[in-house]
């Protein structure tokens, strides 16, 4: 699969998504044949479980039915090991609030990625709840997680947990180590904490997903950790991540994005020293009263700000410089349009680079982002080296206040030392990244 746009390629290396077509896979596994009960009372967590061990498992190309109506599981749902298969979800499965969301950290160790990698996953989770999930899909190959009838949706209930400041909060599904699957035409409705989660996959394609969240961090859309994956025409509203992707992942294309509210387009991050990032695409991002279009964030720290454009090695408010800081190369941000609340407090570009490491071959083209009240925006620039265009007045190319066709000002703050857009070549741990909308 290779993508050509705006004079950058990337290439995705080889198809993405399942190897064996719906139409192939003709074994029909009805949950109601195995207990479940559409009233949206009876549990029918153990009824999903009995159809996949008893009927998807022994029948490569079995669909794993849910059928229209509405079910609730009080308890995680776990589908382990299985190959050339689907879940074709056309009901609503409700999670019960208080339930028992913990998955064995033993079964999570079992995916491809290897026992090393998925225990440090666990244990760096932020709030230690790795193992709380609704719905735990493990080691998939050649898996299609659909809805036929596009009504097929997970609610979570989480304003339960909002109301009740209950911080023991599932996600609503995760893949683990996920091969050749493809996720799309689902509904997810209000998770406890992040929606969809897809860890070290392989060969991944996400569309086609409605997801509507708490207008509150920690409610990501979609978080995905893997290689040669495909992100695309999914709609989010939220106030956290749109699409978020972590470390360690190489090549990706994510674009088609419509993201309402939401605290960031796109985020890279948070990465530390060990993280391992390559060929990223992302654009076609459309952001409705957002706060960040694309956000790459470095430890150490963690940011509370909100900006347009945010390249910050320093979140968290964490200011001392760090020689073994990740590093960042070879970035384009083009095309983006939009808005910020307040660009004198919270401008379109914010782009910080780490001290001692630089960010270097930095490309910053065609911006349009404006504020929504006063007449000026402040960006701010540090460390940063690379070509940018006059998006913002000359200062692009050197310090100063330039002026809008509309007369009014843009201002951009840096102290004495900053060498802004001066072309410079360095290699580092991003060796190619672009950011389109």
């Amino acid at each position: 699969v290779s993508s050509r746009h705006g004079g950058w390629q990337l290439s995705l290396t080889g198809a993405v998504g399942p190897t064996t077509s719906l139409s192939q896979k003709t074994t029909e596994c009805n949950i109601l044949n195995y207990g479940a009960v559409n009233d949206n009372s009876t549990d029918v967590a153990s009824a999903i479980e009995k159809a996949f061990k008893t009927c998807v498992l022994p029948h490569a190309g079995s669909r794993l039915i849910v059928p229209d109506g509405q079910y609730l599981i009080k308890r995680t749902v776990i589908l382990s090991n299985g190959n050339n298969w689907a879940f074709q979800l056309d009901g609503l499965i409700t999670l019960a609030y208080g339930g028992n969301w913990t998955v064995d950290r033993e079964l999570i160790l079992q995916g491809f990625a290897g026992v090393e990698p998925l225990n440090a996953t666990i244990n760096g989770e932020g709030d230690g709840q790795f193992l709380q999930n609704g719905i735990t899909i493990i080691n998939p190959v050649d898996f299609e997680f659909y809805s036929k009838n596009g009504k097929g949706a997970i609610q979570g209930q989480g304003y339960l947990y909002r109301n009740l400041a209950n911080t023991f909060r599932p996600r609503l599904v995760r893949l683990i180590s996920p091969i050749n699957t493809a996720v799309h035409d689902l509904i997810l409705v209000d998770s406890p904490k992040f929606h969809i989660v897809c860890a070290f996959a392989v060969k991944l394609e996400v569309y086609y997903l409605t997801i509507r969240g708490a207008n509150l961090g920690s409610y990501d859309g979609v978080d995905v950790v893997g290689t040669n994956y495909w992100i695309h025409d999914i709609e989010v509203t939220n106030r956290d991540e749109c699409v978020s992707v972590k470390s360690p992942f190489n090549y990706a294309l994510v674009e088609n994005l419509v993201c309402n509210q939401a605290g960031s387009g796109i985020s890279i991050g948070s990465l530390n020293v060990s993280a391992s990032i390559a060929n990223i695409h992302a654009r076609n991002i459309s952001i409705i009263q957002g706060n960040i279009i694309a956000f790459i964030k470095t430890y150490p720290g963690g940011s509370g700000h909100l900006y347009g454009l945010d390249v910050n090695q320093y979140w968290q408010k964490t200011f001392e410089p760090d020689t073994g800081a990740v590093a960042l190369s070879n970035l384009v941000f083009r095309n983006f349009s939009g808005s910020v609340a307040d660009g004198a407090k919270r401008p379109p570009l914010y782009l910080t680079a780490n001290d001692l490491t630089y960010a270097t071959n930095v490309t910053v083209e065609n911006f349009s982002l404006w504020t929504e009240s006063g007449n000026s925006v402040v960006n701010k620039i540090s460390n940063i080296f690379g070509t940018g265009d006059n998006s913002y007045g000359t200062y692009l190319y050197h310090h100063g206040i330039a002026s809008r066709l509309d007369g009014s000002s843009v201002t951009n703050l840096g102290r004495a030392k900053y060498r802004i857009w001066n072309r410079r070549s360095h290699s580092g741990l991003y060796p190619g990244a672009a950011l389109e909308a």
